[in-house]
């Protein structure tokens, strides 16, 4: 017979959030972002993933704070249509 694989040696489940609903996100980034990422993380106690959450909400929180004074801001953004100055992503 065939004896059966140790735990070790399975893949793990791929961790989802607590809703259930996830997307991988699969990329190469600078190694400066990437050694950025790792001390933030560390530096408020989180996951990079839970880290990469937090940097891209504020961000959005910041771009729809922009965008509450254009007529049409919230529809150009949520269909992509508006541009914003990337100079200032995160100011």
């Amino acid at each position: 017979g065939t004896k059966p694989l140790p735990a070790s040696a399975c893949p793990a489940e791929p961790a989802q959030p607590e809703d259930g609903k996830g997307e991988r996100l699969n990329l190469i980034i600078d190694v400066h972002a990437k050694r950025a990422l790792e001390r933030l993380a560390l530096c408020y106690g989180v996951t990079q993933k839970e880290m990469i959450k937090r940097l891209a909400l504020g961000a959005e929180r910041a771009a729809l704070e922009k965008v509450a004074a254009l007529p049409t801001g919230y529809a150009d953004y949520y269909d992509g249509r508006l541009r914003l100055d990337n100079d200032k992503v995160t100011q």
